[in-house]
């Protein structure tokens, strides 16, 4: 086993904070900040095989949890909870049964883009695959990981806004990252490349160009998954700032996550930066007149219009440099249908869609497909069955959301829920663009969050409204009434 510079550093860490699950929580969020990263490098069958980053924290605090509730009765709340999860499972376990069977019952019928292309990057005959078992895997760590970590936040003596602020703390390192990497593109400065490039699995596209413009990839492997993940910290902060709390460390977030999104150059940033945001607002504009969407948009503008004329009167050259990349990145947007890559992504998602009339709507098993974005991926892999136990799910979820709100007090527990509801959004909305799945561990801990705090919001009015009724059952001589004076 080779362990990486990374690994140096989170091997060591993880280990020591096994007592402490809130902790391995929040390390999960500050490794997910490496996504071209390993901590280690395993060699088997002359393959290289590598786990992300966030998944050596996430399955320690899966061993810690699951030690902890082989010893344990659940209670009303970690009912309701597991409620919410259920058509999950369900889904897992469909997705599972999948894998093993529709490969084979399909085998040679029709034709797929497999998990990993091949040399001449075409699409094959249907067989098993190892795509079907390490997708299958990843697939029962995150739902193994979503129960446990649901189930651990809805604790009382859980503070989740400290597991909130890693994750923010983690898109202030991405920034970074990303505008370190910018600066060394223009000027030459060293850059850690090999710290944050280490996994030998994937293709590292950090040369790529629209014209003269480099793209930006940031801490990822390409810039659509700097996008993606900026996305989710993007609409934390607005659905916090939306919600009414504010700080200048989140409305400097959001304004820097803006910026490095647009970096990446990105047809998914770009989109998630000039349509879904505005559409957004807008929406919530309409629905609700609030001072809050005022000073949103205020903090947006007013940060951009700043760094623009910082930078046209003290670097004019340089901004003359900008302007040019932004139109040569506005061209390129404009024209991105004509473009060879739209064609390719399009053409994939259209062949993921066509698997299901041959294979009467069932897919062709988890891990069989290679999509461009996310409801093709779905569907190609465990197709309208599999979508429809999503659905549900996100029904599910919705609905406990909805009556938290209903009921909630003020309170760090709505603040958590409404900072990692909006991430869960954000990543969403930029995986139906261009996100073939979602199967990063920290994604599955914003869920756990949202579902854990809405549970200990409906626990806490459930209380407040039974305290009454409790006081009134006992009779008036066993109250501790005050003693008159005589």
């Amino acid at each position: 086993m080779e362990i990486t510079a990374l690994g140096f550093i989170l091997l060591p860490l993880t280990l020591i904070l096994i007592p402490r699950p809130s902790s391995l929580l929040q390390i999960t969020f500050l490794a997910s900040a490496f996504g071209g990263a390993v901590p280690f490098i395993v060699p088997f069958g002359g393959e290289r095989f590598a786990l992300p980053p966030d998944f050596l924290p996430g399955i320690v605090f899966i061993a810690v949890l699951g030690l902890d509730y082989m010893s344990r009765n659940l209670r009303e709340i970690e009912g309701e909870v597991g409620r919410t999860i259920f058509p999950m499972i369900v889904f897992m376990a469909t997705a599972l049964a999948g894998a093993a069977i529709l490969p084979r019952l399909f085998m040679g019928e029709f034709q797929v883009w497999p998990q990993r292309p091949g040399f001449f990057n075409s699409a094959v005959w249907l067989v098993p695959n190892a795509g079907n078992v390490t997708q299958s895997l990843y697939l029962i760590v995150d739902t193994i990981f979503l129960v446990l970590a649901a189930l651990y936040v809805s604790r009382t003596f859980v503070r989740p806004m400290t597991i909130v602020h890693a994750y923010l703390a983690s898109g202030y390192l991405v920034v970074a990252l990303t505008l370190w990497q910018f600066a060394s593109k223009l000027t030459g400065i060293y850059y850690p490349e090999h710290f944050l490039y280490s996994n030998p699995r994937w293709a590292i596209l950090t040369n790529q160009a629209v014209g003269n413009v480099h793209r930006i990839n940031g801490p990822f492997v390409e810039p659509a998954a700097l996008a993606t993940y900026l996305s989710g910290v993007a609409f934390a902060c607005l659905w916090l700032l939306l919600r009414g709390h504010e700080s200048i460390w989140i409305r400097m977030l959001f304004l820097l996550s803006l910026i490095a999104i647009l970096l990446s150059t990105s047809t998914t940033g770009i989109v998630i930066v000039t349509l879904v945001i505005p559409a957004i607002l807008l929406r919530y504009a309409i629905r609700r007149e609030s001072r809050f969407l005022s000073v949103a948009l205020a903090g947006v503008v007013g940060g951009v219009l700043m760094i623009g004329i910082i930078t046209y009167l003290s670097f004019p050259s340089f901004f003359f440099k900008i302007q040019m990349a932004m139109s040569t990145i506005i061209d390129a947007t404009l024209n991105k249908s004509g473009s060879v890559s739209y064609v390719d992504r399009t053409t994939i998602d259209l062949d993921s869609l066509s698997i299901l009339a041959p294979s009467f709507g069932f897919g062709a098993g988890w891990g069989s497909v290679r999509s461009s974005s996310l409801i093709p991926g779905v569907l190609g892999n465990s197709g309208i069955p599999g979508l429809v136990l999503l659905c549900w799910f996100a029904r599910r979820l919705m609905g406990l959301v909805a009556k938290a709100r209903r009921t909630a007090a003020a309170g760090e527990s709505l603040i958590a829920m409404n900072a990692m509801l909006g991430s869960v959004v954000g990543t969403l909305c930029a995986s139906l663009i261009s996100g073939p799945s979602i199967d990063e561990i920290d994604f599955f801990l914003r869920l756990a969050i949202v579902i854990g705090c809405a549970a200990r919001i409906c626990r806490d009015a459930h209380v407040r409204a039974l305290a009454p009724v409790s006081v009134l059952a006992f009779p008036v001589s066993s109250r501790i009434l005050p003693r008159s004076n005589p």
